[in-house]
């Protein structure tokens, strides 16, 4: 384990690590000198969609129209990543039936030459044992350790121990950087009657068609 406090807590399993902690602050620090702290919620959604599948379930799975290069060169510093394997094993992006033709390690090596972002990753599906956690934290410190030019948010798991139904209830398995974010979106995860209409375009039209950034804290939005 990296030096710092092991926490077991009600919803799972969280590794604080205080020597990363101090160092991703001082990044952060870096990254939001004279910038609008702009974040986007399930970034790779603006990629290709992988078969036909992918394609039918468009209206409900894609939250972003623009490419990570291109929501890097909107402004964008702050990318929240969906993950899981598909059949043959490879790891790629997902976002529910939705899954992404680039893999996650082509997004990261992409996101990794900018050299100046954060990352949030999420496992797109459930984990219910330490052993999952243990498996995940440690694909999660490889992937950290491949890609030393991200600043490192979190890990967490889409359903985690009090998921029911359509209700997603997230569990954090490791923090990197604790930091306060606003959501600039209308969250379709069971939480409000909006999740049995889950069509992010519409919503983002109706709540949130205008969000404003500032340079203080990170604002994820959808269809940036």
């Amino acid at each position: 384990m990296l030096a710092g406090s092991l926490y077991i807590l009600r919803k799972g399993l969280i590794i604080l690590d205080s020597v990363g902690i101090k160092g991703n602050r001082l990044k952060l620090q870096i990254i939001k000198m004279g910038n609008l702290l702009i974040g986007t919620h399930n970034s790779v959604t603006g990629e290709k969609g992988k078969g036909i599948l992918s394609w039918l379930v468009t209206p409900f799975s894609k939250t972003q129209s623009k490419t990570i290069e291109e929501q890097y060169n909107a402004g964008c510093t702050m990318f929240d990543i969906r993950f899981k394997q598909d059949k043959d094993k490879v790891v790629i992006c997902k976002h529910g039936l939705w899954s992404s033709k680039r893999t996650l390690e082509s997004i990261l090596n992409q996101i990794n030459n900018y050299g100046n972002c954060l990352v949030s990753l999420t496992y797109e599906g459930k984990s219910n044992t330490f052993l999952q956690h243990q498996s995940l934290i440690g694909y999660y410190e490889y992937i950290k350790k491949k890609y030393p030019n991200i600043t490192w948010q979190y890990l967490a798991i889409k359903y985690g121990k009090n998921s029911q139904g359509i209700k997603c209830r997230y569990d954090i398995l490791k923090v990197d950087l604790p930091i306060k974010t606003i959501q600039g979106f209308l969250p379709l995860d069971g939480r409000s009657w909006h999740t049995y209409l889950p069509i992010p375009w519409l919503w983002k039209k109706i709540y949130n068609d205008t969000p404003t950034f500032n340079n203080e804290y990170y604002t994820y939005v959808d269809f940036l």
